[in-house]
């Protein structure tokens, strides 16, 4: 006789969920730009087991934040702070949306779970790989 504290999960590969604080991201956001919170968010949200509509939703709102990134270096002359303040601006939109997205997930992992994972490198090596791309790609661009 199974008692109500026996595991229903014997003999099965369970995969825990993993995730960084949500709210640490906006800092990723803020000094990584765009290019940073898209891919911190998304390891975010597969960590989470995130379901397949809501990654979808993720992906379309990050190909249209960052074709409007885009639109904004070839189509609009404006001065590289101005580009950088543009960039951060759309970081902080793409963070409100993984921040809607990831709240539910999230305080159901620290139900669950009760820790989180630390973003410190992480975050330092996607900040640095987005400043180093997007440096790359508003210099190459506006040099034309």
């Amino acid at each position: 006789m199974h008692s109500l504290y026996t595991p229903s999960l014997t003999g099965k590969k369970v995969r825990r969920t993993k995730s960084f604080s949500i709210h640490n991201l906006v800092i990723v956001a803020f000094i990584g730009g765009l290019l940073a919170i898209t891919i911190v968010g998304f390891i975010n949200a597969n960590a989470l087991k995130l379901e397949k509509h809501y990654i979808k939703l993720l992906i379309v709102s990050s190909v249209i934040l960052h074709t409007a990134t885009i639109i904004f270096y070839v189509f609009l002359p404006f001065s590289a702070e101005m580009d950088l303040l543009i960039n951060r601006l759309l970081a902080g939109v793409s963070y409100f949306i993984f921040w809607v997205i990831l709240k539910r997930p999230y305080k159901e992992h620290l139900v669950f779970v009760g820790e989180t994972q630390s973003l410190y490198w992480i975050g330092i090596i996607y900040c640095l790989i987005s400043i180093i791309i997007d440096g790359f790609l508003r210099n190459s661009v506006l040099a034309n």
